[in-house]
């Protein structure tokens, strides 16, 4: 199980160190979550950080969906910073304050 779960953190961390140039095409450069276009606040650190798990919407997949968000920012902070059950933490220089601020702000405008 120890195994399974440190493949798991590696996959995720190649994963957000990778997706931001997938996403958008471009060299990554963090706006406190924000993005350009039409996209809202918080959608493109979410489909960076969180989307490969919890689904392009948060309605889970891999992991439990997670709209309608039922928590705070601060209950947020603590599951992704140390991590629970098979989710691996995920630390401020994978994903900054100000990005998981408005992931939270995003996921709470989602329905499901």
């Amino acid at each position: 199980m120890d195994m399974q779960r440190w493949r798991w953190g590696s996959l995720l961390i190649v994963v957000t160190a990778a997706l931001p140039a997938w996403v958008s095409g471009s060299p990554s450069g963090s706006n406190g979550g924000a993005s350009g276009g039409d996209s809202p606040p918080g959608a493109m650190a979410f489909a960076r950080a969180c989307a490969a798990c919890h689904g392009a919407s948060g309605e889970g997949d891999k992991a439990p969906p997670i709209v309608p968000l039922a928590y705070v920012e601060d209950q947020v902070a603590v599951v992704v910073r140390s991590g629970q059950g098979e989710m691996p933490p995920i630390p401020k220089a994978a994903l900054s304050d100000a990005e998981l601020a408005a992931i939270v702000t995003y996921l709470s405008q989602l329905k499901p």
